[in-house]
């Protein structure tokens, strides 16, 4: 967990109330289109949550992924292409977010772990979050 922070935002808890800190850190495993769509539509302010990682076997789409979170997070709009699964960021801005082909490095930097992979993956990747003390 986070240390608490010095601020007095309605938004941070401490962890002696036994609450997590908000924003929660995402890390998105799968960098397809649901992941996409989770990423860019429903993991942000509105859900007090921040997409701190993404991870997929397949660099270069983690790498894409990561690059149109960082650009959304920065301030870019939504651009849906016909279908919220094949959304990109409307433009370029800001850092992308790490990227990797692991979820062991990224698992320092998240707070829990969304899992967008196809079914028969899920088993490995839940075990190694939760071995990690993650959600």
């Amino acid at each position: 967990r986070r240390s608490p922070s010095s601020s007095s935002s309605s938004s941070t808890m401490s962890i002696e109330e036994g609450k997590p800190q908000l924003p929660l850190r995402v890390c998105v495993v799968g960098a397809g289109s649901i992941s996409r769509e989770f990423a860019l539509y429903h993991l942000g302010p509105a859900t007090q949550t921040v997409v701190t990682t993404v991870v997929d076997l397949d660099e270069d789409r983690a790498r894409r992924l990561a690059a149109d979170v960082g650009s959304v997070q920065a301030g870019a709009s939504v651009a849906s292409r016909g279908s919220s699964y094949a959304a990109t960021a409307a433009d370029t801005r800001g850092t992308p977010v790490p990227s990797s082909t692991k979820l062991t490095p990224c698992l320092h930097a998240c707070d829990l772990v969304y899992v967008g992979t196809p079914p028969n993956s899920h088993a490995s990747i839940v075990l190694e979050a939760l071995a990690a003390g993650k959600s």
